[in-house]
């Protein structure tokens, strides 16, 4: 999911109902209205605009392998 708005509608959305609905739980948020602590905690991968990447339940001084933003074009490009 991406966000670039600060709108309202998209800071109060239900994380976990989104969350839930997605195969990929990757949350690019190009405005940083979400906490990465709280994202990750509800199992999303969490890249916010000059915020370190982090995957849930890792620490951003390490990044994990693969690289989330490689494995998301992956699949994009595998569904279409």
């Amino acid at each position: 999911m991406f966000t670039g708005s600060e709108w309202n509608e998209f800071k109060e959305l239900d994380l976990v109902r989104v969350r839930s609905l997605m195969r990929q739980p990757i949350l690019l948020d190009g405005r940083n209205i979400y906490q990465p602590a709280e994202a990750n905690a509800l199992g999303f991968t969490y890249l916010g605009v000059g915020r370190p990447r982090q995957k849930p339940n890792s620490s951003p001084e390490r990044p994990e392998n693969p690289d989330p933003i490689i494995g998301f074009a992956r699949s994009c490009a595998a569904n279409t």
